[in-house]
């Protein structure tokens, strides 16, 4: 993964919170991105905050 798409990645990880409230980040993070790619969750996040 190229640096812009590992720093999208990084922040689309840490924005899960923000989507929906959850007890367990790490589950509702496991949840939202299931069956996706590295370049897919980074793609998913650009559109997001454009």
């Amino acid at each position: 993964m190229n640096p812009a798409d590992r720093l999208a990645f990084d922040q689309a990880l840490a924005s899960v919170g923000s989507r929906r409230m959850a007890a367990d980040k790490d589950k509702l993070a496991r949840i939202t991105f299931d069956g996706m790619t590295g370049a897919d969750i980074a793609e998913d996040y650009r559109r997001r905050t454009r």
